[in-house]
């Protein structure tokens, strides 16, 4: 899509090896999940403060008022 819509010329996808993917991030959403069976999170202002609590350094986070609907970006206005 990248290509067809004249983004990029030419684009290169590349997939890591099973059993090879173990970075820093990975640790992240661990300490994310262990924590989260602890507790119940009742509301994206708590779910924003367990993340920072549970990082360090501390993550900035952001949160998205809206997305794009794909489907309908790709087809237009023939997609529905």
């Amino acid at each position: 899509m990248l290509v067809e819509f004249g983004i990029f010329q030419k684009v290169k996808v590349g997939f890591l090896l099973v059993g090879y993917t173990h970075d820093h991030i990975d640790q992240m959403f661990s300490r994310f999940a262990i924590t989260l069976r602890r507790k119940n999170i009742g509301s994206l202002p708590s779910l924003t403060k367990i993340i920072k609590k549970t990082c360090s350094p501390k993550p900035v986070v952001h949160s998205l008022e809206e997305i794009i609907g794909m489907r309908r970006f790709i087809l237009g206005s023939h997609g529905e």
